[in-house]
């Protein structure tokens, strides 16, 4: 998602595709996992079934917390790495980089954020829009400023339309702010 590699049957990630170098865990880095872009911390600490801090719980027992985790809209193909190193962080602009070495792939991130490449900025804002809407979603102040600021400078293109359109099919809705 972050930096457009290729991925094989096997879900290894084809670094060649793309110019990744792993920064730490090549193990991971070789992985293809799927990425939560709003994280699923954020839905489940407002659901009484949070407890401890762990999200586990909800898995198990709330059908509302099912249906946020597993919405295919909210779901991308990620670098196993760029997934763990991005973890539960939200998305923002990283002044100061502490982890940005990827070859290639211009994601970087530092103890609290996760800057994407400025190519899937506006996919991210339109995926965060349409979660914050259909699961009253409360996130910190300015963050919604910033998802419609990215919104506007990275328009919908057909890669994001065709992803659209497969979603709808298998799930039954649309992403509202993709399809205008």
């Amino acid at each position: 998602y972050y930096c457009s590699c290729k991925y094989n049957e096997h879900k290894e990630i084809l670094w060649s595709t793309c110019g990744y170098k792993p920064r730490l865990n090549p193990t991971r880095g070789g992985r293809l996992e799927w990425e939560h872009v709003v994280p699923a911390h954020y839905y489940a600490r407002y659901l009484p079934c949070y407890k401890n801090g762990r999200r586990a719980n909800c898995e198990k027992v709330s059908p509302e917390f099912q249906r946020f985790e597993g919405d295919l809209h909210n779901l991308r193909p990620s670098v196993g790495e760029l997934n763990a190193d991005r973890s539960d962080k939200l998305y923002g602009v990283v002044a100061t980089p502490r982890l940005k070495n990827y070859g290639k792939c211009q994601f970087y991130t530092n103890s609290d954020t996760a800057d994407p490449p400025d190519k899937v900025k506006g996919d991210v804002a339109r995926i965060t829009l349409y979660m914050i809407k259909k699961y009253n979603i409360v996130l910190p102040y300015g963050y919604l400023k910033l998802m419609e600021k990215w919104n506007q400078e990275d328009p919908v293109d057909e890669r994001e339309r065709e992803i659209d359109r497969r979603i709808a099919r298998i799930q039954g809705d649309s992403n509202p702010f993709v399809n205008k």
